[in-house]
């Protein structure tokens, strides 16, 4: 099943995500799965932020087994805005799941 949350990072900061994909309340060694987080304008739409596994994404075994990072760098190049991002999982066996979806807002940050 897929949430719908809001997420909520500043311009020119490091953003982080972190969660937990679990079946049943177990959670899934995602060991030998694939992941994508696209950040857009609107669906379709080229990405402001495009990341994969070993780029800005992490998969393990275990609780908190997705870590997603966009370094300040990255999130410097963002325009202040509301967007939508959309983060899929793709098993070994090509199985593709949205764990989260939703609203991804960029407000100002601290200024240099």
């Amino acid at each position: 099943m897929t949430a719908n949350l809001t997420q909520e990072a500043k311009q020119g900061e490091l953003y982080t995500l972190n969660f937990d994909y679990s079946v049943d309340g177990a959670s899934v060694d995602l060991t030998g799965w694939s992941a994508v987080m696209q950040v857009r304008t609107s669906p379709g739409a080229t990405p402001v932020i495009d990341l994969t596994v070993g780029a800005g994404i992490t998969l393990a075994g275990g609780t908190y087994n997705v870590a997603i990072e966009v370094l300040s760098t990255v999130m410097a190049a963002v325009p202040t805005g509301q967007y939508v991002y959309v983060i899929g999982l793709t098993s070994s066996i090509g199985r593709t799941i949205i764990p989260l979806e939703g609203t991804f807002s960029v407000t100002p940050g601290i200024p240099a």
